[in-house]
């Protein structure tokens, strides 16, 4: 059976910047991880949390 480990990452929207800058910063985020082999498996906004962004991730653990 396959076994995962999961990672939650919250980013404020316009932490980085606004508009385009956001998106692209936003991505480079998103590729880091991927790199480090982490899939993303949700993305959500939540206003309720003073404009976050949550991404769930998820990979597969070598045991």
């Amino acid at each position: 059976m396959k076994k995962f480990e999961y990672k939650v990452l919250s980013i404020k929207k316009g932490a980085f910047t606004s508009g385009e800058k956001y998106a692209e910063k936003f991505a480079e985020e998103l590729n880091a991880y991927g790199i480090e082999g982490w899939e993303l498996v949700e993305i959500t906004g939540n206003t309720s949390l003073e404009g976050y962004v949550i991404s769930v991730f998820k990979r597969e653990l070598n045991r």
